[in-house]
């Protein structure tokens, strides 16, 4: 097995299991990583497979309006969105990815924030893998 394959597949297992880790969480019901464009990457759980069409589209437009989603999102953007029965927290990841929780009532601001900034940093260091051999001014893990 070479090695940027090795580490693909030790970035998607990271990115998965951070994902799982967050479904078992107070209050979530699902977890997704879309990309700048608001397409989906990763999805685990209940949500958005079951979201209208027009949901997903207010809830983009949301995102883009809150600086976390699209091209020039901040390293920390994050945002807590209510879209009638959906309660999303979303928080930009790296490279233009945002990680999108989805929850029921139980979901607050509070504990939405804590319960992504703890698997974030995971998100993050799975995202770095993906984007290393890509990126010649990242300095590599394997030297």
């Amino acid at each position: 097995m070479t090695t940027p394959t090795r580490t693909r597949d030790d970035a998607f297992t990271l990115l998965y299991s951070a994902a799982v880790a967050l479904l078992g969480r107070t209050g979530v019901r699902g977890v997704a990583l879309v990309d700048g464009q608001g397409r989906l990457v990763l999805h685990v759980g209940e949500a958005p497979q079951g979201l209208p069409e027009a949901a997903v589209a207010r809830l983009r437009a949301a995102l883009a309006a809150a600086g976390v989603l699209g091209a020039d999102a901040a390293p920390d953007a994050s945002a807590f969105l209510l879209d009638g029965e959906h309660r999303v927290h979303a928080a930009h990841v790296a490279r233009g990815l945002v990680l999108m929780v989805f929850g029921n009532e139980d979901l607050w601001p509070g504990l939405a924030h804590r319960t992504v900034g703890s698997l974030l940093a995971s998100m993050r260091e799975a995202v770095g893998l993906l984007f290393e051999d890509a990126d010649p001014e990242t300095p590599s893990r394997r030297a």
